[in-house]
């Protein structure tokens, strides 16, 4: 509205001798100056930015966890997992919350090809599966961002060996520790990079003294290293594992 005030009295004071136009002209000038400089000071409205929340069994199971893991990838990781009703500081796999007996869900954050970006081994456990141990699983963020899961992996345990590819260690399978297990089976397979995924690489083959645990190559800063005691069939077992203490 002022410059339209303003362009009439302009055009008035070009078109005339009368100074108050001249005046009047200059004074809606000062005044649209003003207001220009008063508005470019005006701070810019901030952005809001969202940031997912994490799920409740993510909060349990990245409790005393150190990783550079995003809460929506956290969230990811914890699909499966649901917070007991009846005890909120503890896991189940029932989505109705209900106690389906002992139920573990462990996290090994770590970085294989020491590339800045974590790879995350992971397994769920506990007397609702029917054994002590599943395979651990092993996740490999991709070109794209995305978690990948390394689906020719299948191993409760898993050692890294001395020899690699593409930055990756090979790695070897291993059979679960604990009571009624079978030791005799020597015999497993090794895994290697192929630039994309880890896939068998050779099938046969024997443990070395050389091949280092998932466990034992992961920074102490990740997490606890603690024993976990599950109780089933009337009697306490423990799993030569380490469990992050949830």
């Amino acid at each position: 509205m002022d410059l339209i005030i303003f362009n009439y009295c302009l055009q008035k004071a070009l078109n005339s001798s009368n100074m108050k136009w001249h005046l009047l002209s200059i004074a809606l000038l000062s005044v649209i100056i003003t207001e220009a400089q008063v508005t470019s000071k005006k701070p810019l409205p901030k952005t809001v930015v969202s940031k997912l929340d994490l799920s409740p069994a993510a909060k349990i199971i990245f409790r005393d966890i150190k990783t550079t893991l995003s809460n929506e990838e956290k969230n990811y990781f914890s699909k499966g997992a649901y917070v007991r009703t009846d005890d909120k500081n503890s896991l189940t796999p029932d989505d109705k919350g209900e106690d389906m007996g002992v139920f573990n869900v462990e996290i090994y954050p770590t970085d294989l090809n020491k590339d800045g970006i974590e790879e995350i081994f992971m397994r769920t456990s506990g007397t609702y599966f029917g054994q002590w141990l599943q395979d651990l699983q092993l996740y490999i963020k991709n070109q794209h961002g995305k978690y990948v899961l390394q689906d020719a992996i299948a191993s409760p345990r898993l050692y890294l060996r001395a020899t690699s590819f593409g930055g990756y260690p090979d790695l070897i399978g291993g059979q679960p520790e604990g009571p009624g297990f079978n030791h005799s089976v020597a015999k497993i397979d090794t895994y290697r990079w192929n630039g994309n995924a880890y896939q068998v690489y050779k099938k046969n083959q024997v443990k070395l003294s050389t091949d280092k645990s998932v466990e034992e190559v992961i920074s102490p800063a990740y997490g606890k290293t603690i024993a976990a005691v599950v109780t089933g069939n009337d009697k306490d077992y423990t799993i030569a594992s380490f469990v992050f203490n949830f």
